[in-house]
């Protein structure tokens, strides 16, 4: 059937006749389509009977009445003819929407049959492509816009202006009715509450300046762009504000950015800069310190702002300066560690910057910390300072008010004080380069003063001798002689120093460390300089233990550090003052034996300020022009030096000028078990071992030949020269009998004894005095002593070899 004219059924019923006309004119595609009988196996397929002209025009598709579904369109949907044949099979109309691909168009369709005796349906539909591309490109437009809504870096929001009601007393408000994800991550605030409260609830105390700006861009519909900060989100924001409909709309849109971190670099930048502005033209260090305490003190406008340090031994934390609000105390003093918080002081040494912005170290404040209002729990950051891993120093800052630190704040505070201390040590480095000439230049006025002074002394004696051939009735020959020798002395022991400094600092002092006993050298050293105490009308208090102190050193330059310390006692005490020596034994930190030595006195004392440098080159306690004590002032640098070749420590104590000083010296122990060693000395034996005889004699000859004596009786004899190596003989050899010198210097023969019968294996030990003395004045001292007996030197060979045979036992 084709397409039919309207014009050949003019002569039929005026109906029909218009129904051929709307059928011919009508906008919607017509056809009739009858199934085609097709073999079971074979897909279903329906034959175009009759079409329209809005069938070609809106399928493209001409001369398709008698073709079948399958023919006109090869690469029909399966879908469509499905349908067809299900309404044909059921009579039931049905309707669809589909893209027809092979014709590049969309359909909207109704099917519905015509006859279902002869399989007959009628499918009228619309050409909706133009419609579906609409609609597609407004999705894509909406996805497109959606997306970038979501992802756009910068914060969207819409919102409605919420006008102020006078009556209810309410003023203007507004409610964001829509906010993309970045609004959320820019302010803090979380999406649901911005989208279920006004902002008045959402952020009480917001601006003012916010509403009104908002309601302006609302009521005149300008476009406004600004930059602000806001204090109670703590951030800058820089907004593009704009109206959206009408003015009745009330509506807004905002397009913001959080420009906070920009603006907060340069903050930091200037404030950096202001720094290094200010602490570059100073020098001193201290200057340094107190400036940028200020600085930032009123960049942040906090109570205390300032820097701490922790000297050797590092026990105690030393505020030295510090930048007080008006009206707040300075706390510049010295704290013991053990009065701040455990946790703090563990934090600081492990390099942790401790912030307390919400009062969580409050429960442990600082020693003194200024009272605080009540209900107010305060804040502070305190910056360590590490120096190859150990904690020396702190820059800290500290508001009475709770305050919150935010993370930029932090970092600022760590990188000024980063920057704080590398000045501060460029000035200190420069400050000692600058001390260090200026105590040499001292030194050679002081030296030359020095050196001048014996010769001046040697000069003038020599010039007296020679205009006065040594007839001068007031210096004879032997007396210029004396002061000429004293001189030289006093020269020598100069150079002496000079030398020892020297090779101290060039490593070229070697010890020659043998076991020795400290008891016995600090008893021999102070011995030695007794006389020139009582010479110089001072006290000297000693206290030494009962029992033997054995370590390994280098005996000739312990004594040298001990006289060192007892001259420099005896140098900086006034007459009639006091220096009080001890020695005894204590454990260090690792459970180690250590001796240690006190040197106190109640002279001149120490200024506080050169207590740091008392131990270097160059350096004495006083520098005045008259000099009245003298010296060259390297006797404590060689002290220092030496100790620590011995692997000990010395350091310093006095409260200040006038309270005299104590210095301590700790000096490593040999183990117990570890014996001394005897020096090579020689050994008498004999093939009848009648048993052992140790004889100690400070005249070596003497020792020699009484030991010999010994020996010819049948004895094993061995001798000691000192009473220190006879004591360490008499522990290792353990003798059956000991002739023993009452007159031995240093260590007597009675102090030998009593320190042997100290000894489990000595209570029983027969122990003969060996004396020169007459035996009335020491009989009574010798049997107190508990000695077996007494011999006079020289000795009787008989009466030797009858004392031995009593006193020693069968063997």
């Amino acid at each position: 059937m084709a397409t039919t004219d309207p014009q050949q059924n003019a002569s039929l019923d005026p109906f029909a006749s218009a129904y051929a006309a709307a059928f011919a004119n009508m906008d919607q595609g017509f056809c009739f389509l009858e199934k085609v009988d097709t073999p079971v196996n074979e897909p279903s397929d329906f034959r175009y009977q009759m079409v329209n002209p809005a069938f070609e025009k809106h399928t493209g598709l001409t001369n398709v009445i008698g073709k079948t579904s399958r023919q006109v369109v090869p690469q029909l949907d399966e879908r469509i003819i499905t349908l067809y044949e299900q309404v044909a099979r059921t009579g039931q109309s049905t309707q669809f929407q589909t893209y027809v691909a092979p014709l590049d168009r969309w359909i909207e369709a109704n099917v519905f049959p015509i006859s279902q005796q002869s399989a007959q349906i009628a499918v009228l539909f619309t050409n909706i492509t133009d419609r579906k591309r609409a609609e597609e490109a407004q999705q894509v437009s909406e996805v497109t816009y959606r997306t970038l809504f979501e992802t756009m870096e910068q914060g969207f929001g819409i919102g409605q202006i919420l006008p102020a009601d006078q009556q209810a007393g309410q003023p203007m408000d507004y409610q964001w009715l829509e906010v993309n994800p970045r609004f959320e991550q820019l302010t803090g605030l979380a999406r649901a509450d911005v989208l279920s409260q006004t902002t008045r609830q959402l952020i009480p105390g917001l601006e003012e300046a916010w509403y009104e700006g908002y309601g302006h861009v609302a009521a005149t519909g300008e476009t406004v762009s600004f930059e602000a900060y806001s204090p109670v989100l703590s951030r800058w924001f820089e907004v593009y504000v704009f109206a959206l409909g009408s003015p009745a709309s009330r509506r807004v849109g905002v397009l913001f950015s959080n420009t906070t971190e920009r603006k907060q670099q340069q903050k930091r930048q200037a404030l950096l800069l202001k720094l290094a502005d200010a602490i570059r033209p100073l020098t001193a260090s201290g200057d340094i310190m107190t400036t940028v305490s200020e600085l930032i003190g009123r960049h942040y406008e906090v109570d205390r702002c300032g820097f701490a340090e922790l000297p050797p031994p590092y026990n105690q934390l030393v505020i030295s300066r510090d930048w007080t609000k008006t009206g707040m105390p300075s706390r510049q003093d010295a704290y013991p560690l053990s009065s701040w918080s455990g946790e703090l002081i563990r934090r600081l040494r492990s390099g942790q910057t401790v912030v307390d912005d919400a009062g969580k170290d409050s429960q442990n404040p600082p020693p003194e910390a200024p009272s605080k209002r009540a209900g107010d729990r305060g804040s502070r950051i305190w910056v360590p300072r590490l120096k190859e891993g150990q904690w020396v120093g702190s820059f800290f800052v500290e508001d009475a008010p709770s305050r919150s630190w935010n993370e930029a704040d932090v970092g600022l505070l760590e990188e000024i004080a980063e920057r704080t201390w590398a000045a501060v040590e460029r000035a200190r480095a420069e400050e000692a380069l600058g001390e260090e000439y200026r105590r040499k230049d001292e030194f050679m006025a002081m030296l030359a003063h020095e050196l001048r002074n014996p010769l001046a002394s040697l000069a003038n004696t020599l010039l007296v001798l020679q205009l006065t051939r040594g007839t001068d009735e007031n210096l004879s020959y032997p007396q210029a002689v004396g002061q000429m020798s004293q001189q030289v002395g006093h020269m020598s022991r100069m150079v002496d120093d000079l030398l020892d400094v020297g090779r101290i600092r060039y490593g070229l002092i070697q010890l020659h460390s043998k076991p020795l006993d400290l008891v016995t050298l600090m008893r021999q050293t102070v011995e030695t300089v007794k006389p020139f105490y009582s010479q110089q009308r001072r006290q000297l208090s000693v206290s030494l233990p009962p029992y033997a102190l054995p370590m390994l050193g280098d005996e000739t330059r312990l004594v040298q550090v001990v006289m060192n310390l007892l001259t420099n006692g005896l140098r900086y005490t006034n007459q009639e003052g006091h220096v009080w020596v001890s020695l005894q034994l204590e454990k260090d930190e690792a459970q180690q034996k250590q001796a240690l030595l006190r040197v106190k006195d109640d002279g001149i004392g120490i200024a506080l300020d050169r207590q740091a440098t008392i131990f270097d080159i160059f350096v004495q306690g006083e520098t005045t022009l008259d000099r009245p004590r003298g010296g060259l002032g390297l006797g404590l640098a060689v002290v220092k030096q030496l100790v620590v070749l011995h692997e000990g420590s010395i350091e310093v104590h006095s409260p200040g000028v006038g309270e005299g000083s104590e210095f301590l010296v700790r000096l490593p122990l040999k183990p117990e078990s570890a014996a001394l060693e005897l020096p090579h000395l020689p050994v008498f034996n004999t093939a009848t071992g009648k048993g052992r005889v140790l004889v100690i004699e400070d005249n070596q000859t003497l020792a020699d030949m009484t030991a010999r004596l010994v020996a010819l009786s049948g004895y094993e004899a061995r001798v000691s020269y000192s009473g220190t190596d006879g004591l360490v003989m008499a522990e290792q050899w353990r003798p059956d009998v000991i002739l023993l010198d009452l007159g031995l210097p240093h260590l007597d023969g009675f102090e030998v004894s009593r320190r042997l019968r100290e000894q489990s294996w000595g209570q029983s030990l027969p122990i003969v005095a060996l004396t020169g003395y007459s035996p009335l004045s020491f009989q009574a001292r010798t049997e107190q002593a508990g000695f077996a007996a007494y011999l006079i030197k020289p000795l009787n060979l008989p009466q030797l070899r009858k004392l031995l045979s009593e006193v020693v036992p069968d063997q």
